[in-house]
């Protein structure tokens, strides 16, 4: 059921992108994806907290990380694909989408998994105190959701 969900929020993300974003600078489709991040994130430290703001668990937890983890990668792939595809020269193009797939890849299998486990260390996270520092995970990852916000000045303008 949640990934029926999540696919519903992808073909909604992706129609939203076309109808509202399409047109837009990257850097405010980059905007908006890092406060959707930021927003999941939070509003899973809450869960986590126990605040669910009136809703039922089950409902209040889709309607905040699973619809806005899936709009989230909308929100970042498909512009960066289209940007990609804007900029890369014809005959090195699939190499270069090769490289770019391999690098998301690379991050988000791998540094992003051993970043994760790092800050768990930090934290002090493990099985005995999971429930009470979870929280501050999700607070944590809130907070890094807006930090590729510093560096969107170096992304291209449509011009």
């Amino acid at each position: 059921m949640l990934q029926m969900i999540g696919f519903a929020t992808m073909i909604s993300g992706s129609i939203a992108f076309n109808v509202f974003l399409k047109e837009k600078e990257f850097t405010v489709i980059m905007v908006a994806a890092c406060l959707t991040n930021c927003f999941g994130a939070f509003a899973t430290m809450l869960f986590c907290l126990k605040i669910y703001l009136g809703l039922p668990p089950f409902l209040f937890m889709i309607l905040s990380a699973t619809v806005t983890d899936t709009l989230y990668q909308c929100f970042i792939m498909l512009p960066l694909m289209v940007l990609f595809a804007k900029m890369i020269p014809e005959k090195i193009e699939s190499s270069l989408f090769a490289f770019l797939t391999g690098l998301g890849n690379l991050n988000n299998l791998f540094i992003s998994n051993n970043l994760g486990n790092l800050i768990n260390l930090w934290v002090g996270d493990n099985l005995n105190t999971l429930e009470e520092k979870t929280w501050q995970l999700f607070a944590i990852q809130s907070g890094c959701a807006l930090l590729p916000l510093l560096f969107i000045h170096i992304i291209p303008k449509r011009a």
